[in-house]
């Protein structure tokens, strides 16, 4: 797996992305970013899924493309959608997080502990 966009080249710490500037008429939107689940993804992950959307799904069609044997292209497929969905946690289970915190329930570092549990 290779460096992900989101990742920090020099520490591999997540980086923010905060400014967004227009190439053509030069307008500038600044904020935090959210760039989605698929910027988590090394390019080399990326162009797989690129690829397999140009294949319609097709793990037979992904086979041919890349030149690679059909339990490859599942085990890669089964991988990239395991990274992808490693980067949801259901809403309803971190508002009950942030709940059982407001209440005195538990800890922030025991919140800590379950959401990196929950991943």
């Amino acid at each position: 797996m290779g460096q992900s966009m989101l990742n920090c080249p020099k520490c591999n710490r997540t980086m923010v992305y905060d400014r967004a500037k227009c190439g053509s008429c030069d307008t500038v939107l600044e904020g935090i970013f959210d760039l989605g689940p698929l910027a988590h993804l090394s390019l080399e992950d990326q162009d797989f899924v690129i690829s397999f959307l140009r294949c319609k799904g097709s793990n037979r069609a992904m086979q041919k493309e890349l030149s690679i044997s059909y339990p490859t292209v599942k085990k890669m497929l089964k991988s990239v959608v395991k990274m992808i969905d490693d980067q949801f946690i259901l809403p309803s289970s971190k508002m009950e997080v942030l709940d059982q915190i407001e209440k005195g329930e538990i800890t922030v570092a025991e919140a800590l502990e379950m959401l990196e549990r929950s991943k």
